[in-house]
């Protein structure tokens, strides 16, 4: 009995010192603003080392700000320290971060001297990294991994090299749709019937090259047809998505490559399919699309820009396709006049030279982040300076600048497209909601070019405006779950983004008049139900009428960069004197020449993917 005892009294010790040993362990907890929203960091201390680091940021885009949120706090732990490397391709996130955590460990009672004192890295050696495949691929976003795949699937060996730390790039980030004229799928939805002459209206335009001549013969062929049978359904086609594009580009566009890029558009829709990308069962407007064709993908992936990238990314892989990240390319390779490889440096510092024996392309991405390159060429604006870009901090024209080294021609670089954004977006799809102005009225249609509507906001409203959607969009169209992964009644933070039950309550939290914004609504729902908007918009699908509702602030940002490398419709690369550099490719936002003047919303999916196809088989049959 003494024994059990003694025995009982010795495990009733151990378990009063664990207990004491856990009750040691300070937790604090500390908050930054991430690219998203709110980064909340918790931070166990005891005996003044860091035991533990957690991090939370549910309104940080999956598969770019989400990589900080799982790798930077164990790193911490690791270092004991908050000096550790960002995240590639999350600079916000990981800045947020380790700037809440730096605050939550201060506040546990560790002084600064220790927790940012640098961290000891492995010696790296600079030795240059040499490898040789038929084809390289610079960028790994959704241009760069469908060209990866289909040089691939043509049996050419690749290399795929990304400057970030993980894939996915600018169309990682995109909360658009894609772009495709699907007469079968587009004939489940109604249309009304005065939509009919806006097809018309471009029937009668002045045709500006002969391939406009021929699209507008076949959409008056076609639309015949269509009235003749009575029919009600959505009207498109490719050639009236070519008009759109065309005109909607100010005749400025290459009327070849947009005659490919709408043809080809819907096979790339199926492609990515059978890859594994899911969409919903509705065709959307997005914003600055003026038509409805826009197949908007289901978030199994993460996030809709997610299923236009990493469904080519798995199948390369799968077929033994290795990606190399934190490799930063700077110089073309030419050889007797022949583009022959890339070369550059690691993130750790290393040399790499790769060798390409059938040819490079340039998937690398636009130049919005580039504020000196846009302040270069813009015509557009009056200045571009202060303002942010929706890109990532990866657009940075690196493949322009590599190209105009070796005198490859840049076409339309004047043309950049501003639109008014946020990075707490809930939808890209304009179907179910407006803008309304800081006084709670409308004061531009919500279809109208993405131009338009910037000037617009800058004019009328100091370059922001509220976007509000009810229910219907919240639950029917996103399933309570935002374009860039984000439980929506959660990220409303009543200072940009707004959430509740009443028009009244969301008018109040934003500052608004609850009955000018009550008003607002009640003329646009009567505007939806007669078909008539004193504002000029066309396609009015839903009214606005279904508690709970959500309102959000959007501001001008820069978005995408019409201009960059001249192409044919293979992607070879032309120089300045109009011939074809041998070896070299392009595709995606790289690439100028296709969108003209304006880029219709939900065709940049379409261009990375068609034309990233395109390069890819070009370069692997070369």
């Amino acid at each position: 009995m003494k024994k059990m005892q003694s025995l009982v009294s010795v495990l009733l010790a151990v378990m009063m010192l664990c207990s004491l040993s856990f009750s040691l362990a300070e937790e604090t907890s500390a908050t930054a603003q991430g690219f998203g929203g709110d980064v909340t960091v918790t931070v166990q201390v005891e005996d003044g080392k860091i035991v533990s680091v957690t991090a939370e940021g549910p309104s940080e885009t999956q598969g770019v700000g989400s990589n900080a949120i799982d790798q930077l706090p164990q790193a911490i732990v690791d270092a004991q320290s908050v000096a550790v490397d960002a995240v590639g391709g999350a600079t916000v996130t990981s800045t947020a971060l380790l700037e809440a955590a730096k605050e939550a460990l201060l506040a546990a009672g560790l002084d600064e001297e220790s927790i940012t004192k640098p961290v000891e890295k492995e010696a790296v050696s600079t030795d240059l990294i040499e490898l040789t495949a038929d084809v390289v691929v610079v960028g790994a976003g959704g241009a760069g991994m469908s060209a990866a795949l289909e040089a691939q699937n043509h049996g050419a060996s690749v290399i795929v090299i990304e400057k970030m730390g993980a894939i996915g790039g600018n169309t990682l980030v995109a909360g658009s749709a894609l772009n495709a004229a699907q007469p079968a799928k587009q004939a489940t939805q109604t249309m009304p019937a005065d939509r009919i002459a806006t097809v018309e209206s471009f029937l009668v335009l002045e045709p500006q090259c002969e391939l406009m001549k021929v699209w507008q013969n076949e959409v008056r062929d076609e639309l015949e047809a269509y009235k003749n049978t009575g029919a009600t359904y959505l009207f498109d086609s490719a050639a009236f998505h070519k008009l759109q594009t065309y005109v909607g580009g100010d005749y400025v566009g290459d009327p070849e490559l947009i005659d490919m890029l709408c043809d080809k558009a819907i096979e790339g829709v199926y492609w990515l399919e059978e890859l594994g990308a899911t969409w919903k069962n509705e065709i959307v407007s997005v914003y600055g699309s003026t038509w409805t064709r826009g197949h908007n993908p289901t978030m199994d992936l993460g996030t809709a820009g997610a299923s236009f990238v990493y469904p080519q990314r798995n199948a390369y892989e799968a077929n033994g396709g290795v990606i190399y990240t934190g490799y930063r390319a700077n110089k073309l390779i030419v050889e007797n006049g022949e583009v022959v490889g890339v070369s550059g440096e690691t993130t750790d510092g290393a040399p790499f030279l790769m060798h390409a024996n059938k040819g490079v392309i340039l998937a690398t991405g636009g130049f919005s982040a580039n504020v000196e390159l846009r302040e270069e060429y813009n015509e557009q604006w009056p200045t571009l300076e202060g303002l942010k870009t929706t890109n990532p901090a990866s657009s940075t024209g690196d493949g322009i600048l590599m190209a105009r080294e070796i005198d490859a021609n840049l076409v339309g670089m004047g043309w950049i497209q501003l639109i008014p954004y946020t990075h707490n977006a809930a939808t890209a799809s304009i179907d179910g909601g407006i803008y309304v102005d800081k006084e709670g009225k409308r004061f531009i249609p919500e279809d109208e070019r993405r131009d338009v509507i910037a000037a617009a906001t800058i004019d009328h409203n100091d370059g922001w405006f509220y976007w509000l959607v009810d229910d219907k969009t919240i639950t029917d169209e996103l399933n309570g779950i935002t374009i860039y992964g984000q439980v929506i009644k959660e990220y409303a933070n009543g200072v940009d983004v707004f959430y509740g039950e009443t028009l009244a309550d969301i008018a109040t939290q934003a500052g608004l008049d609850p009955e000018v914004l009550q008003a607002t609504v009640d003329e646009y729902n009567a505007s939806v139900l007669s078909g008539v908007d004193p504002v000029g918009r066309k396609n009015m699908p839903q009214t606005i009428d279904r508690g709970p509702y959500l309102m959000y602030i959007d501001e001008i940002m820069v978005h995408h960069t019409m201009g960059g490398v001249q192409i044919d419709d293979n992607c070879h690369v032309y120089d300045v004197n109009g011939k074809v550099i041998p070896g070299l490719y392009a595709c995606g936002e790289v690439t100028g020449g296709i969108h003209g003047s304006n880029r219709l919303g939900g065709n940049a999916i379409a261009d990375a993917v068609v034309f990233g196809r395109i390069a890819g088989t070009s370069a692997a049959t070369r």
